[in-house]
């Protein structure tokens, strides 16, 4: 079947075809196959309109709003076929436009997904996290540690030793951020055993008092990281 969307997002049938035959090899590793083959040409097109290729451009944004708008059509009619995904994803795609009759019910959708219910940051709009430089790197190394977890581990990845002290904390809250500082600065030093001779890293350091030694430096980085990082982390459940 091929249909088009209208104005509003919905389907309407034009003529008869045979898409049948697409799900024919309905198996794990041909989908995920097909995900790969599918992130490559995205990749290709990304890369293309990168570098000024308006063609590229315009088809990457044509094929990226079909995929959202059916994609949102999917959340909404089978909202637990994507739970699993949902959950662990701190965002969502959704359809928006300059006029709100043409825009996804987002925060409905979002409910219904449980978008975020299982990510280790609070995301009520009351949380008081800032979002700066700092918080950036700190998001970073705090999914790094996330993706850690044997719960969340890709089953090709080895973390090894870090992969290992994950699975031993707790769930991050605010409780138990600090033993996740502990680790993530152990991630940051192991590659970064001198962060302040990193320029992105030394340049969240502002106040000249804290930028008189290499070793102030580093520690002015490391405190401002910390505070990111256990800041992003959800109160704690009531027992």
């Amino acid at each position: 079947m091929i249909v088009r969307k209208s104005l509003t997002g919905k389907s309407f049938l034009i003529r008869q075809g045979k898409l049948e035959n697409l799900g024919a090899k309905n198996n794990p590793e041909d989908t995920v196959a097909v995900k790969i083959g599918a992130g490559l040409n995205l990749d290709t097109l990304f890369y293309r309109a990168e570098r000024g290729d308006e063609m590229a451009a315009y088809r990457l944004a044509e094929l990226l709003r079909n995929a959202c708008s059916r994609l949102s059509d999917l959340s909404k009619s089978r909202p637990k076929l994507f739970h699993k995904v949902a959950t662990r994803s701190w965002r969502w795609p959704a359809m928006m436009s300059l006029h709100p009759l043409l825009c996804d019910d987002y925060k409905t959708v979002f409910k219904t997904l449980k978008l975020g219910a299982d990510v280790p940051l609070e995301l009520h709009s009351s949380a008081r996290w800032v979002w700066d430089d700092a918080a950036d790197m700190a998001f970073a190394l705090l999914s790094y540690l996330w993706t850690a977890r044997s719960e969340n581990r890709h089953k090709l990845f080895d973390y090894g030793a870090f992969g290992k002290a994950m699975d031993r904390l707790p769930k991050f809250t605010s409780d138990s951020a600090s033993q996740w500082w502990y680790v993530a600065k152990e991630v940051l030093l192991f590659s970064y055993p001198e962060p302040q001779e990193v320029p992105e890293l030394a340049a969240l350091v502002k106040a000249p008092s804290k930028r008189r030694s290499p070793g102030r430096i580093k520690q002015a980085i490391l405190a401002l990281l910390k505070a990111r990082f256990i800041g992003f982390a959800p109160p704690n459940l009531p027992k």
